[in-house]
C-alpha cells in the first residue's frame, strides 16, 4: 500500500485564486497492474494556464498540470513567428518557463531580444540569459522603452499576457510582423475568459483596427498538443537536446568559476548565455542538484 498526497479542487475559482480553493489530501494508490509503473513527482510546475484548466474541472477533482514549456516555446516561436537573424523579438512574461526559453531560442537565431517581467530580480536573470533588454514593466512606460529599444519597430511578438500591454506592442509592430499568442494572463482571473471557455484566445485578443488595416500582421494562437505531428515533436526534442549537448560541453568552465563567482551564478552559467560561450540552453528554471546532473547525463548521452 502506497500513501500519496494530491491537490483537490475544493471550490471553483472566482476571480483571483484563494487559499481555500484547493486542499491537500492523502490518497492510497491502487496496486500496480501489468504494464504500469509508479513515478514519484519531485517538483511541481505551476503555470498560469492551469487557471484556465480549472474551468474544465469539478469540485473534488484533482488539479492536474502538464509541463511542456520547451516545446511550447520552440514551436510557438520558430513555427509561428519564424524569426530571422537581425530581427527584433519582444516577449512579455519573459521570465517564466516558456518566455525565458523563447528568449534563449531567439538569441540562438541571432535576434535582438526585448523581455518584460514583473520585478527587478527577474529582469537581472533575463540579462544573465542573454536578453538584450530586460524591463520591469511596473517601473517603465511601455511605449517609451519600445521606442528606445526597438526604434525601427518590432518583427516578432511572443505574447503571454494580452490586454493593454499587447495593444501597445502591436502599435510598434512592423508591417507583416508575426505574433504568437501563447497566453492572455491579464484576463485569466476575469469573467471575460471564463464566461466563454470554449473560445480561443484569438477571439478575445485586443487588436486595434488601425493596426490590422495598416500593418497586415500575422497573428496566430496554437495548441502545442494538437497542431504539430509526432515527427515534428521528435524533431523539436532532437534540436533542443543538441543545444543542451553543446552547452554541456562548457561544464569545465563552470567548475573553474565555482570559486570566483556565486554558486547560483556558476550553476546558471551551465545553462544560460554568458560572454564567450557560443550557445544558450533551454533549461530556464531548474533546481540544480545531483539529481539534475544525472538526468542531464542520461538525456545527452
Amino acid at each position: 500500500m502506497i500513501r500519496s498526497k494530491c491537490w483537490k479542487v475544493k471550490k471553483m475559482f472566482d476571480g483571483i485564486p484563494k487559499d481555500d480553493d484547493l486542499e491537500l489530501v492523502d490518497e492510497i494508490l491502487p496496486d500496480l497492474k501489468d504494464g504500469e509503473m509508479l513515478i514519484e513527482a519531485l517538483y511541481l510546475s505551476v503555470d498560469p494556464y492551469m487557471r484556465i484548466v480549472l474551468t474544465e474541472s469539478h469540485i473534488g477533482g484533482t488539479m492536474i498540470g502538464e509541463q511542456i514549456s520547451r516545446l511550447t516555446a520552440y514551436f510557438g516561436l520558430l513555427e509561428i513567428c519564424k524569426p530571422k537573424k537581425g530581427e527584433v523579438v519582444v516577449i512579455n512574461g519573459a521570465a517564466g518557463a516558456i518566455g525565458s526559453v523563447v528568449g534563449q531560442i531567439a538569441k540562438i537565431k541571432g535576434c535582438k531580444v526585448i523581455g518584460f517581467a514583473g520585478d527587478d530580480e527577474k529582469c537581472k536573470w533575463m540579462k544573465d540569459l542573454g536578453f538584450d533588454f530586460a524591463y520591469n514593466y511596473k517601473k517603465v512606460i511601455l511605449d517609451d522603452v519600445l521606442k528606445k529599444s526597438a526604434p525601427d519597430g518590432i518583427d516578432c511578438f511572443f505574447d503571454n499576457v494580452g490586454g493593454d500591454f499587447s495593444v501597445t506592442v502591436l502599435q510598434h509592430m512592423n508591417s507583416l510582423g508575426r505574433v504568437s499568442i501563447c497566453g492572455i494572463i491579464s484576463l485569466y482571473n476575469t469573467n471575460q475568459v471564463h464566461s466563454r471557455p470554449n473560445e480561443q484566445p484569438k477571439d478575445l485578443y485586443p487588436i486595434p483596427s488601425t493596426v490590422m488595416d495598416s500593418k497586415q500582421l500575422i497573428i496566430n494562437t496554437y495548441d502545442v498538443n494538437k497542431k504539430w505531428s509526432d515527427e515534428q515533436w521528435k524533431e523539436g526534442e532532437k534540436q533542443i537536446a543538441e543545444w543542451i549537448r553543446e552547452k554541456f560541453k562548457c561544464l569545465r568552465d563552470v567548475i573553474l568559476c565555482l570559486f570566483t563567482t556565486s554558486y547560483v551564478t556558476s550553476l546558471l552559467s551551465l545553462f544560460a548565455f554568458r560572454p564567450g560561450l557560443s550557445r544558450v540552453c533551454l533549461f530556464s528554471v531548474l533546481v540544480f542538484n545531483v539529481l539534475c546532473i544525472r538526468v542531464l547525463f542520461s538525456v545527452i548521452s
